[in-house]
Order: structure tokens, then C-alpha cells, then sequence
């Protein structure tokens, strides 16, 4: 057992990297759109768009390379990670694109930088600006042109001009498609997030400044016990029901069971929440079902237990438990009871059978413990369904959990929330398959021989 524990250990680890990656990725894909100046107000000068943007960069790590290593083309520099401006960095690599080497295209944008930031006239510097956003070099040849005559009088102008020049004569295509490994240590950004994670530093949320742990940790209590309550009940009751239907299987009773059951899970959960709160949470139907509360804002408390918390809101909570339960009891149970019929055909059941002990002793001692293992197996799967559908049970029943934070995170795009979130579902589901795989490998002596 031992052994099963520490292979099941090594492979969620990796995994969990894995996730850990991927969320921070998609983060620092959606987040670099917020560190472009044509994104941010137009009443500043470019340059000092620029200038605090860069500043804003650098306190966030975002002139360090992505991960601990890289494989760039050999045209490209290995300090492009530095260029911090989403548009800046797109630029230099279509001109890097067209075969210009990188000494070229550095010694012109340093120039035009400058000619930016001294521009006198103000015809000049609307051109320059309109400059700095072109990449096809003839363009930029003709806007140079088209300068007034004081400004290409001066020395810069004709530096400019001459780099220009320079970049159009000196084009190489084949170091684009040579490939150049670079490693970079631990002084990255992917290092220096994870160390961040570790330590509890989430970061701070974008749309109201509050830590982002403290928000997620808010919303996480009610997502998980209305989850854990959930697979609580959905696996008692489809014990409970298919071990009913296995001894009922010719009955009409059960068929009719297996057609209900059949029903529910052809129901989305949004649409069997929504038939729920016109029923039983308003006067739609009849002020006589009205026997829950309508959906409501909850002002909890964020220090008091579960215990507090579902004996505050519990009336409220039981529908949204019901609609996260019975799609996940319609399969499980039908699973179960097939399980449990393939079982008894088996010559271990017969053999019980012949030595006369009762059904349900056999039931008991034989074929529950072996139906067991799909459930057993199901429940690494289980966690993340019922995760994926509480996002939309959560805002339609407005209860404060991690679905709805999420989608209103989403929607005020405060992508550092999202995706923090997405790392800790992920973590959760990691944590429920190796909880399934251990419970297997419990349940079943064979897994743990296998292991060892």
C-alpha cells in the first residue's frame, strides 16, 4: 500500500506542475494586453505612457524571461524578453521576420525613440508616431520623407534615414530557421509566480485591490461544502438505489425507476435549476409550492464555520444541492446496478448461492464490495463535474462560491482571479483522482499487489 501511495504521489505531481503551468500561461497571455500604451489613456504623451508602463512592468517581473529555458530563432536576441510592450515586441519581431539582423533593428528603434521623445514641431511628431507603428520598411522610408524640411535637416534625421537604409540592405532569411536553446535559470517569471503560490502571495485582485487569497478563500468554503455535500449525497442515495434496482430489476416498479432516472440526467443542471426555482422558490406555479427561499444575496460572514453558515442559509442551499445531485445519481445509480447483476452472474456469487447463504447476505458480503470499484474509480471524474456545473448553479441560485467569482471576474476581465481559480480547481481534481486511486487500491488487494 505503501508503494501505490508514493506512485500515485510521483505521477500527481508532475500533473500538478502541469496545471500550475498552463494557468500561468494563460494569465500572463491575457494580462499583457494591460502593458501597451495604445491600450491605456490617450490624454498622456506616448512616452510617458511608456515610461510608467515600463516602471509597472519591471515591479511585476515582466521584464524577466517566461520559464527556465527557451528555444529562439538565431536572429532572434536572447534579451527580447525586456522589450516589456506588447507592441514594441510585436514590431521588432516582424522586422527580425523580414530578414533584418538584430543590430540593425536595435540601433533604429533606438534612434526613433529618441526622435519621439525630441520632436519640436507638432506635425513631426504626430509622423514619428505614426512611424513607430509601421513595420514595412518603404512605408516608414516614405513617412520619414514626408517630415518637414527644419526636422530632416537635423542630425538625427539623417541617422535615422541612414539606419533605416541600413536595415533594408543587410536582410539574412537563414537564421530564422536555426534554432538556438537558451537556458535561464531560476530568475524567471514562471519560478518567481510559483514561489508566490507557495508562499500564499496570490497576488491582488485588479477591480477592488483586496488580496486575491482572501477573496478566492471566501468563495472556496461555499463551493466545497455545497460540493462535498453534494457527492455525499449522490453516492449514498445511488448505493441506495441501485442496489433497489437490482433486486427489482423485472418489477415495473424498477423499470419505471430507470426511465426517471434516464430523465434526470438528460436534463442540463441550468435548466433543472431554473424548473426548481419557478416551482419551489416562487409564486409562479402556485403560492402553495412556494416552500424555499428565493435566491438571495447571502451577507455572510467570512470567519464563521460551515456548520454556521449552512445552518444560517441551509433552506436556501437545498436546491442548488438537488440540482448538482441528480444528474450525477442518474448514471452512478444505473452504473451500480448493472455492476451488481454482471457480479451475480459470476461463479464466486453461484458458489454462495449453492451453499445456500440468502440474496441479501451475498449482496452484503460479495458483490457490493467488488460492484464498488466503477463508483470508486468515477470519483477522480465526479469532483470536476460537479465543480464545472456549480459555475452555473452558483449565479443562478446567487450563492457568493467560486463559480460566480469566477464569471464575474471573467466579465471585468480581472484575470489574476481566473485564473488563481483555475489552479485551484485543477489542484482539486489532482486531489479527488488520487483519493479515487487510493480508495481502488483499497477497496481492491489486486491493485495493491500490482503496485508492490
Amino acid at each position: 500500500m505503501k508503494r501505490l501511495i508514493l506512485n500515485r504521489l510521483l505521477i500527481s505531481v508532475p500533473l500538478l506542475l502541469a496545471i500550475s503551468f498552463t494557468a500561468f500561461i494563460l494569465r500572463d497571455f491575457m494580462e499583457t494586453d494591460a502593458f501597451d500604451p495604445l491600450q491605456e489613456s490617450q490624454n498622456l504623451p506616448v512616452s510617458l505612457r511608456r515610461s510608467e508602463i515600463i516602471q509597472r512592468a519591471r515591479a511585476e517581473s515582466r521584464d524577466l524571461p517566461l520559464f527556465y529555458f527557451s528555444i529562439r530563432p538565431w536572429s532572434y536576441p536572447d534579451t527580447l524578453f525586456r522589450f516589456v510592450i506588447k507592441s514594441e515586441k510585436k514590431r521588432i519581431k516582424r522586422f527580425l521576420h523580414q530578414g533584418v539582423p538584430w543590430p540593425s533593428v536595435h540601433v533604429y528603434v533606438t534612434l526613433e525613440r529618441e526622435m519621439v521623445e525630441k520632436a519640436a514641431h507638432r506635425l513631426d511628431k504626430l509622423l514619428v508616431e505614426e512611424l513607430s507603428r509601421l513595420d514595412d520598411l518603404n512605408a516608414m522610408s516614405a513617412k520619414l520623407d514626408a517630415m518637414t524640411d527644419s526636422t530632416r535637416a537635423g542630425v538625427l534625421w539623417g541617422k535615422l534615414k541612414s539606419s533605416l537604409h541600413e536595415m533594408q540592405k543587410s536582410r539574412k532569411w537563414f537564421p530564422l530557421f536555426v534554432p538556438v536553446p537558451g537556458w535561464h535559470g531560476s530568475h524567471n517569471r514562471f519560478h518567481i509566480w510559483l514561489n508566490q503560490i507557495m508562499r500564499g502571495d496570490w497576488g491582488v485582485s485588479r477591480s477592488d485591490y483586496r488580496p486575491a487569497w482572501v477573496k478566492i478563500r471566501e468563495a472556496v468554503s461555499w463551493t466545497l461544502s455545497i460540493n462535498l455535500v453534494s457527492l455525499l449525497v449522490v453516492y449514498l442515495l445511488s448505493l441506495f438505489l441501485g442496489e433497489w434496482l437490482f433486486r427489482r430489476k423485472e418489477q415495473h416498479k424498477g423499470k419505471i425507476i430507470e426511465s426517471v432516472l434516464f430523465f434526470l440526467y438528460s436534463i442540463p443542471r441550468f435548466f433543472l435549476a431554473l424548473l426548481l426555482i419557478l416551482a419551489f422558490a416562487s409564486d409562479t406555479l402556485s403560492p402553495a409550492l412556494h416552500i424555499f427561499p428565493s435566491p438571495g444575496f447571502f451577507d455572510s460572514n467570512p470567519e464563521a464555520s460551515l456548520l454556521e453558515q449552512w445552518g444560517r442559509y441551509g433552506a436556501q442551499l437545498v436546491l442548488p444541492v438537488i440540482c448538482l445531485v441528480l444528474p450525477s445519481l442518474a448514471y452512478l445509480t444505473r452504473i451500480y446496478s448493472i455492476r451488481l447483476r454482471d457480479e451475480k452472474n459470476k461463479p464466486y456469487a453461484f458458489m454462495a448461492w449453492s451453499k445456500g447463504d440468502a440474496e441479501d447476505f451475498i449482496t452484503r458480503r460479495h458483490l457490493r464490495r467488488n460492484a464498488l470499484l466503477p463508483l470508486i474509480a468515477l470519483l477522480g471524474m465526479e469532483i470536476p463535474a460537479l465543480f464545472g456545473g456549480s459555475v452555473v448553479i452558483e449565479v443562478l441560485f446567487n450563492i457568493p462560491g467560486m463559480g460566480r467569482l469566477m464569471l464575474q471576474s471573467i466579465l471585468i476581465q480581472d484575470w489574476l482571479i481566473v485564473f488563481n481559480i483555475l489552479l485551484l480547481i485543477g489542484t482539486f481534481t489532482i486531489l479527488g483522482k488520487l483519493l479515487a486511486d487510493l480508495l481502488y487500491g483499497f477497496t481492491d488487494p489486486r491493485i495493491r499487489w500490482r503496485a508492490s
